[in-house]
């Protein structure tokens, strides 16, 4: 199993409060707005499995907060090991959080009924990760989802879903990915075309902030889609989101 330590770095406030001009700006405030609802006060004790730095632990201000990753993560609460259970009591969590993590686990089965096995009767499994993203971490890098597979994984380990969402789709995606491409892109001085990449990424670079205040204004409601809202303008997205529950 591999989690969420070995996702590209970003500090807390990249993640919670990521500003228009950042690298992967478009998909982290979209993450970042998916996750404000499930944010509480309450005392509860919650889980953050793969959790790298734990950027999302302000979300949780009163929780026991619980942290497991792999060994070379300092501070962890409990160490993963690869194909087997985390060495943590049953049913002791109120809320497993686990946020760019199941697509570097490389038995998803496993994970997802350890997650069960952990979660108190009526606990909450809350999972990010991605639709279509670049290769990263490689070569921990297994897998990714639809929206359906991901229903049909977390059923099939016994949980009943309140939530699948689809996070930045349609135009949002298309301008991810064009950022990304442009900074790959080759462009050889002896090509046209070459040139043409080379001005297409420049602008893009200095007018990054403005498209991506733009695309915040004009493609809003391109940020989070629900599973039962499929239209052919959202079947492109960057990331899912599904939230869980252990039946009583």
């Amino acid at each position: 199993m591999k989690t969420g330590s070995i996702e590209p770095a970003h500090n807390v406030t990249d993640r919670m409060r990521p500003e228009p001009g950042q690298k992967f700006y478009i998909c982290l405030s979209d993450l970042s707005e998916a996750l404000k609802p499930f944010a509480t006060d309450d005392a509860i004790t919650v889980l953050d499995y793969g959790c790298g730095d734990s950027p999302y632990r302000p979300m949780y201000p009163n929780a026991t907060y619980q942290r497991a990753d792999l060994e070379d993560i300092p501070d962890v609460d409990f160490i993963v090991r690869s194909g087997k259970p985390l060495e943590a009591p049953d049913e002791s969590v109120d809320l497993i959080f686990s946020s760019q993590v199941i697509e570097h686990v490389y038995h998803t089965s496993a994970f997802f009924a350890d997650c069960y096995r952990l979660l108190k009767p009526g606990g909450r499994l809350l999972v990010t990760t991605h639709g279509s993203f670049i290769d990263h971490s490689v070569p921990y890098d297994y897998q990714r989802w639809t929206p359906w597979g991901l229903r049909r994984d977390l059923e099939a380990a016994g949980f009943q879903i309140d939530e699948i969402s689809r996070m930045t789709t349609g135009p949002r995606a298309a301008l991810q990915f064009w950022e990304y491409v442009m900074e790959q892109a080759p462009a050889p001085l002896s090509s046209p075309v070459g040139w043409i990449i080379r001005f297409l990424r420049g602008t893009t670079r200095r007018f990054r902030p403005q498209l991506h205040r733009w695309a915040d204004a004009h493609w809003n409601r391109f940020r989070l889609c629900q599973e039962d809202e499929f239209h052919h303008r959202h079947s492109l997205y960057v990331g899912l989101l599904g939230s869980a529950h252990k039946p009583n």
